[in-house]
């Protein structure tokens, strides 16, 4: 029988930043990291509305509804 629920194949994923952009990843492994927007928004040379804007899409592509969901999702790739 499949799995289900929290650990079900959709929820865990060998490699969760697949199907993002490379920008996308690297707003959210910036996330993962912990950073605020404007952070991620200076570290990425971008204007916070432009972080926003990815962010939007990273929480759609990933089925995350929050940062920490989020960070969560994309495990141990945002290394420190």
């Amino acid at each position: 029988m499949p799995a289900t629920g929290l650990f079900s194949s959709k929820n865990i994923a060998s490699e969760p930043s697949q199907g993002l952009s490379p920008r996308q990843r690297d707003v959210a492994l910036a996330v993962a990291r912990g950073l605020t927007n404007a952070q991620i928004a200076t570290e990425l040379g971008l204007t916070e509305g432009t972080v926003k804007a990815y962010l939007k899409e990273v929480f759609r592509i990933l089925g995350a509804s929050n940062r920490t969901q989020l960070a969560l999702r994309m495990g141990g790739q945002g290394s420190f």
